[in-house]
């Protein structure tokens, strides 16, 4: 899941593939590892009223990064597609 406005999109540490670049093989990937990264988004995401769903994602996202529920997932930029955001920058 990424988000339009911010450009983040939520990955692992583990996985190889760029999912901004080489989605059907990241989402393989993530599926293989047993993390279903689009599955987790959609079971924490919620639907507020006056909240649009760039910013649901980009707190979602920020949310399981900063809670560290798995331990693996980080936010990244196509830009910046490495694990150096830390949840202190969201």
């Amino acid at each position: 899941m990424s988000t339009k406005k911010s450009g983040f999109m939520l990955t692992t540490v583990n996985n190889p593939h760029n999912p901004f670049d080489d989605w059907p093989r990241w989402y393989k990937r993530d599926l293989d590892l047993g993390y279903d990264t689009c599955g987790l988004l959609a079971r924490m995401s919620f639907r507020a009223e006056g909240i649009d769903d760039d910013e649901t994602a980009m707190a979602v996202m920020a949310t399981i990064v900063r809670n560290n529920f798995s331990g693996v997932h980080i936010m990244v930029t196509r830009d910046a597609y490495t694990p150096e955001l830390t949840p202190a920058e969201f």
